[in-house]
């Protein structure tokens, strides 16, 4: 029904219980949907099967302009396939992602919303990418007292703050 039906131009199915497999299911029925504009599916579940179908999503559909993510659970796993497809989207003018554990994958969101041909207006807040403006910390030892950001669950970032400790 998604694929093939041209009169829904907006759809909320926010907070129904849609789980990753329905997620899976829902955008791969969306990807050659040829009239929606307007999609709410905040405070659903995404996971990561559900985040690389959105990926296909962005980078398949040609009408879909407005998106809201919200709190879906979206993971670092399934960020480079959103990328990818944000990347290629000329269409999108909106896109909410706020409250989602992307983690390190954010960033490559990030970069994929700044340079996306579409250019969007976007929100990432509260979506546990490491630094504020979406750089990871890294030691400069030339330049040791500038501010740091670290998750120590995350082994890259134990990594990185390795040269502080030992100094």
């Amino acid at each position: 029904m998604l694929a093939s039906n041209k009169s829904i131009v907006e759809l909320d199915v926010g907070w129904n219980h849609i789980f990753e497999a329905g997620t899976v299911d829902f955008f791969e029925g969306m990807t050659d949907n040829e009239g929606m504009t307007a999609l709410h599916y905040g405070w659903n579940r995404v996971g990561e099967r559900g985040g690389i179908a959105l990926g296909r999503l962005f980078f398949n559909n040609k009408t879909l302009q407005q998106i809201d993510l919200e709190n879906c659970g979206i993971v670092t796993a399934a960020c480079t396939e959103i990328a990818q497809g944000i990347r290629e989207n000329a269409v999108l003018k909106c896109v909410e992602m706020q409250w989602n554990p992307l983690g390190i994958g954010g960033v490559e969101v990030l970069d994929a919303l700044t340079s996306s041909p579409a250019r969007p207006l976007f929100s990432l807040e509260n979506c546990s990418i490491n630094n504020m403006d979406g750089h990871r910390s890294r030691v400069d030892l030339r330049n040791i007292t500038q501010s740091y950001r670290f998750n120590l669950s995350v082994s890259d970032d134990r990594l990185h703050l390795q040269p502080l400790l030992e100094l």
